[in-house]
């Protein structure tokens, strides 16, 4: 039979080999990285004041920008920019984006659908909106969350669907 250093032997090689293979059904996913604004999928103007970042999940990229926020909200001024296989109807929960049950302002022009909801909390003006964008291969999906003190407007460039080209 075999003897006991044998078996211990044996037994540290199964576990090692168990422990390093990789399950099919698990997803990869790597830390955020700083972007430059030149390298998100969808253009944002290029005036825009913020940090933007990227992070791989499986197949899947988020992409998001924070905005200054003045507002007196508890969620940043957010640009999130979801590319996948297919379009998400909502933002993951982890970033903390609301979209409106109620049905928003709809525009449908060739090159973009955009859904909007404006939205007066205490003493700020939100404007929520979401819109997609197909390209050659995936689908971008961007959601907006920008808040302002209702003394300011909310920028033209946040209204009217943002988000014209691809660069994807």
């Amino acid at each position: 039979m075999y003897s006991g250093k044998t078996i211990a032997l044996i037994g540290c090689c199964a576990l090692l080999l168990i422990g390093c293979q990789q399950r099919p059904d698990e997803i990869q996913s790597f830390d955020p990285v700083l972007e430059q604004i030149g390298n998100l999928p969808a253009n944002l103007p290029t005036h825009i004041d913020g940090h933007h970042f990227s992070q791989k999940y499986g197949d899947i990229t988020f992409f998001w920008t924070l905005l200054p926020n003045e507002s007196m909200q508890p969620r940043e001024n957010l640009v999130l920019q979801i590319v996948a296989s297919n379009p998400y109807r909502i933002p993951p929960e982890r970033f903390n984006l609301l979209i409106p049950d109620a049905p928003g302002k709809k525009i449908f022009e060739k090159d973009k659908a955009y859904e909007t909801w404006t939205i007066v909390e205490d003493s700020d003006t939100c404007l929520i909106s979401r819109q997609y964008i197909q390209s050659d291969v995936d689908w971008i999906s961007i959601f907006t969350n920008y808040c302002t003190p209702l003394k300011r407007p909310i920028p033209a460039w946040i209204k009217g669907g943002i988000f014209l080209h691809p660069r994807m």
